[in-house]
């Protein structure tokens, strides 16, 4: 209930200053310029929202068939990890591994040559390293950071 209440009283405020702020600026340029204004403010916020949303679908998955999932493939295979079940699939040129999030012990991005992986060193598993291939430097980082939210369990 309290968060009820604090998303209506954000919203009046909103609303309130948004009131103010398309008084405030018809006043000096006129009310084409204040509608104007106004659908910025708007669009801006969308686009926060929107934003913060993709965001933490890349980082925490999406559901799919009762799952949430965060996945990356490409030519090299696939690793996906299932946030629910804490259970992980990897699959690099032909090799495949099952494991659980506690077996991760390190992730971190490598460049090797221009080229970016993705370090993975798995506990109790046949094969503790693995390289997993990233197209670039920034999904690289990112699932280094998706590994470190497994390691604290708080994927």
């Amino acid at each position: 209930m309290p968060f009820i209440l604090l998303a209506l009283v954000v919203m009046a405020g909103i609303v309130y200053g948004a009131v103010r702020l398309y008084a405030a600026v018809a006043l000096y340029f006129g009310t084409l310029a204040a509608v104007a204004t106004i659908v910025v403010c708007v669009l801006i916020v969308v686009w926060l929202v929107v934003d913060a949303v993709r965001r933490y679908r890349a980082l925490h998955g999406v559901r799919r068939d009762g799952k949430r999932l965060v996945s990356v493939s490409g030519e090299w295979g696939e690793l996906t990890l299932d946030a629910e079940r804490k259970m992980g699939t990897l699959r690099v040129d032909g090799h495949e591994t099952r494991f659980v999030f506690s077996d991760v012990t390190s992730a971190h991005p490598v460049n090797e040559g221009g080229r970016w992986s993705l370090a993975l060193e798995l506990a109790h598993n046949a094969q503790s390293s693995w390289r997993v291939p990233m197209p670039d430097r920034a999904l690289a980082q990112r699932w280094t950071k998706i590994f470190r939210l497994v390691n604290a369990h708080r994927l």
